[in-house]
């Protein structure tokens, strides 16, 4: 996979999940977009393909617990209303679009 794909396929799984709030993990998605993810390292394209090279990546850190700078995967993965969900999902889409590879 290059990094193009990866980021194509990052945004085809996270504005499915912007738009539908309710997931509240990737094993939720549907079998057409998990298929994609599945065997992948974090079930992420981007872990993938820069697996031990997180600051290459438009979400370095995206686990982080960093006192009023958490990683952005985190906070979807932490948020308590499928609101919060939405507008963390969004801004995961918007760091990957604006990732030039």
């Amino acid at each position: 996979m290059t990094t193009k794909e990866a980021k194509q396929i990052t945004l085809k799984v996270w504005r499915y999940i912007a738009t539908h709030s309710r997931i509240e993990s990737k094993l939720g998605l549907p079998e057409d977009l998990l298929v994609l993810i599945r065997h992948l390292t974090n079930r992420c394209p981007l872990c993938e393909v820069l697996i031990h090279h997180c600051m290459d990546c438009p979400l370095a850190l995206c686990m982080s617990t960093e006192e009023g700078n958490p990683g952005l995967y985190r906070v979807w993965r932490e948020a308590g209303t499928g609101l919060e969900r939405k507008k963390a999902a969004k801004a995961i889409v918007a760091k990957v679009k604006a990732w030039k590879v």
